[in-house]
């Protein structure tokens, strides 16, 4: 009997860790109907992070992929990411926080020839840049920064994306539909031949919405 307590904490010992580990959040499709955020005096508060998600495109109980994906602090992270919605001059106080262990490139596209960009450390937490100078619908975004460049040996990072849209006086009700793809070569000795697609629209029509899943 001596003998066998050793054996039995060696095994506790080995495998302990595997079983703490924090398993991945699931992400959940966004209809980009529900604005991110809350108003406060006037203000329109936003914090966001950028997390590892476990994605199922189609449904929730089919294939899964790992990637990048976006979401309010304390809600469920999103793709795409959460819709950030506001009328033309308002007030906003937006931030980004980096949850990845990698740095980040997050960007926000404001308009012709506008296009602010700043890097975000793993853990940290900067200001979004959210111009509401001119009504129109723009994209915010967010890549993975390796060895001193965008990384693009992978499309996880490619669901960190979402829709800002900043509203004309007296705009009419809308929907807004995003599109995003995810794009891997898994054999990295094939030219061009050995991609996976995936593909997830939203499309309105008055009052249905189709969404279409394609795979190749």
């Amino acid at each position: 009997m001596p003998v066998l307590v050793p054996v039995v904490t060696a095994m506790l010992c080995c495998t302990s860790p595997r079983s703490e580990r924090v398993p991945l959040a699931t992400a959940l499709p966004n209809d980009n109907r529900t604005p991110a955020g809350i108003t406060i005096a006037g203000v329109r508060r936003i914090r966001l992070v950028v997390q590892r998600a476990l994605w199922h495109p189609d449904a929730d109980n089919g294939a899964s992929l790992h990637t990048e994906a976006v979401g309010e602090e304390g809600k469920a992270l999103m793709i795409p990411a959460p819709l950030i919605r506001v009328p033309v001059g308002a007030t906003v106080d937006a931030s980004i926080r980096n949850a990845l262990p990698d740095t980040i490139i997050f960007s926000v596209q404001c308009g012709e020839n506008c296009r602010d960009s700043i890097y975000i450390a793993p853990g940290a937490t900067r200001p979004m840049p959210v111009r509401t100078t001119a009504a129109g619908t723009f994209t915010y975004s967010s890549a993975l920064f390796r060895h001193g460049a965008v990384w693009l040996g992978s499309a996880a990072a490619s669901q960190s994306a979402g829709a800002i849209v900043v509203d004309a006086p007296n705009a009419p009700p809308d929907r807004i539909f995003v599109v995003s793809e995810w794009i891997q070569q898994w054999d990295t000795t094939k030219a061009g031949d050995d991609d996976r697609l995936t593909k997830r629209e939203q499309r309105s029509f008055g009052p249905w919405l189709m969404s279409v899943n394609i795979y190749q």
